[in-house]
């Protein structure tokens, strides 16, 4: 873990301990006298080497001025560096008498320039930071605060313990599994012969109905328990890290918490954290309501470009041999026929619960009320395209007051198969009633989707639904076992080519389980009184 109280970069002075401006000349000047000190030696000035030790003595009181109880890399450079030209400054001393030959002098003196030169800069160049960085703040943040977020994450991963008396069967289990969207991501404990027994781990939560009712009678389900392997919570920091500090400037804190939950503090701001962490980056298409590629599918994803022809932002991805030819079989006989892109669908667990009154603002896009589900017609998608899309996350509606007769009947009826409600807006956009029936049937604490500002209906049901694009098949792709694709992301404005930065970075660094955000809180250090502050001394 980084040292500094608030997860900022070690690096960083101004933010880890703090040292107040008094410190900083003090750090800057000393290191300027001792690399003019180091200089000048070269030249054989005359009593040069008394910069050496002035400027060494100087950086070193500059340091410990403010020191609070929190200290970093940076404090410790610094630190040692100017010992060090206090003691070389000591050493070139002794060669200024008389009696010391000219020889050993130079051969003495090359060695206190060697090593003065190399800490003067570093002292020179972490002050000149620590200077810039008390001008500037960070970024996005007014002059003088300093924003951190600590953000809770949960992870949607099961273990599962199967009892299989047939040892071949687990391939089909394993196939049944996967062809419903519950992919095995890992073995926590291997196939034991002589109980039959194994236990898999899952990358979304599930039940122990769910998994009974698709694997029949080819194995018993002993248990379903919501946890996650140490493994996988390793490569989900990783991946995590990776996103939201890959060069290690921000000094991000990642902590495993209970045996589902991982808490991140960094010094950005809540928002920009929630975007970056809150996607798993999990790609499915389908052709006509069937999946054809997964993110399993997926060998490298390339840069943003922009399409010459469609005149919008993409992201191109290259598919293993087995992605293209399922996509040849899938595709063949479907020129003008739609695909529906998916990134990050809620699980089939998952219930979306929508006011009613969203039905009216709704062009463009119809509510099937049979199949609980949203509906993009074909006029909607294109000229002489053949057929809709049917948005894949079941969907009922309701009333911000109170839940109607029919959607609490179905609700009732789907517990234990469901496990998840998702609101459609914020839980303050629904009345207390709504939200404590939900969670006397049985349901956790619902999720959220929030309306951003001046997003249109179509667009927050298609993000809700985590539906990204729905391109129309050509004749040029149609039955083709093509090894790479395209996604595009609508238009070539910033909004468009950020979508697409967001896509690439979600589909190269994904993670191998569901995230969901359990709290958030965002705080101005700059307004929390300051450690006390003590000397060396």
């Amino acid at each position: 873990m980084p040292l500094g109280s608030y997860g900022w970069s070690g690096w960083d002075l101004i933010r880890t301990a703090p040292l107040d401006h008094i410190g900083i000349l003090l750090l800057l000047i000393g290191g300027v006298s001792v690399l003019l000190g180091a200089i000048t030696s070269v030249f054989r000035v005359k009593n040069a080497v008394y910069l050496i030790l002035v400027g060494g003595i100087l950086a070193v009181f500059g340091i410990p001025v403010s020191i609070g109880s929190s200290l970093s890399y940076g404090y410790y450079t610094c630190l040692v560096g100017s010992i060090l030209c206090v003691i070389s400054g000591v050493v070139g001393l002794k060669t200024l008498p008389s009696h010391i030959s000219v020889k050993r002098a130079k051969k003495v003196g090359r060695k206190v320039i060697a090593v003065t030169a190399a800490v003067a800069i570093a002292s020179i160049i972490t002050g000149a930071l620590a200077v810039h960085s008390s001008k500037e703040g960070l970024i996005g943040v007014p002059k003088g605060h300093v924003i951190v977020s600590r953000i809770y994450l949960k992870l949607e991963a099961s273990q599962v313990t199967l009892r299989v008396d047939n040892f071949w069967s687990l391939g089909e289990i394993d196939n049944i599994l996967t062809n419903n969207e519950i992919p095995i991501i890992n073995v926590v404990t291997p196939y034991n012969m002589a109980k039959g027994q194994i236990t898999v781990e899952i990358g979304r939560d599930v039940t122990k109905e769910r998994i009974e009712n698709l694997i029949d009678n080819k194995a018993r389900v002993l248990s379903v328990v919501e946890s996650v392997s140490d493994a996988t919570r390793d490569e989900v920091i990783r991946t995590l890290k990776m996103r939201v500090d890959p060069y290690g400037t921000l000094g991000s804190q990642f902590s495993a918490v209970g045996g589902n939950l991982i808490r991140v503090q960094i010094a950005l701001p809540v928002d920009n954290v929630i975007e970056l962490l809150g996607h798993q980056g999990q790609l499915e298409m389908f052709i006509e309501n069937k999946l054809v590629l997964s993110s399993d599918d997926i060998t490298s994803v390339g840069s943003v470009q922009l399409d010459v022809e469609s005149n919008s932002y993409s992201v191109p991805f290259d598919l293993s041999q087995n992605g293209a030819d399922k996509w040849a079989s899938a595709s063949a006989g479907k020129a003008d026929y739609p695909t529906a892109i998916y990134v990050d669908r809620p699980s089939d667990e998952t219930i979306l619960l929508f006011d009613e009154g969203l039905l009216e603002e709704l062009q463009g896009m119809t509510y099937d009320e049979n199949r609980k589900m949203f509906y993009l017609p074909s006029e909607t998608l294109g000229e002489n395209v053949m057929g809709g899309v049917y948005l894949r996350v079941t969907s009922v509606k309701t009333n911000v007051n109170t839940l109607p007769p029919e959607t609490l009947e179905f609700l009732r009826e789907q517990y234990g198969v469901k496990t998840r409600i998702l609101l459609l807006g914020k839980k303050g956009d629904f009345s207390e009633n709504v939200l404590s029936t939900i969670e006397n049937l049985g349901y956790p604490s619902p999720g959220e989707v929030p309306r951003l500002p001046n997003e249109n209906s179509i667009d927050w049901v298609e993000r809700a639904c985590g539906l990204i694009s729905a391109p129309t098949i050509t004749d040029a792709v149609a039955g083709k076992p093509l090894t790479s694709l395209v996604i595009t992301t609508g238009g070539n404005s910033d909004a468009a080519r950020k979508r697409a930065e967001d896509l690439r970075n979600e589909l190269s660094q994904r993670l191998p389980v569901g995230i969901s955000f359990e709290s958030s809180e965002q705080f101005d250090v700059s307004k929390i009184p300051p450690p006390p502050t003590h000397s060396y001394w």
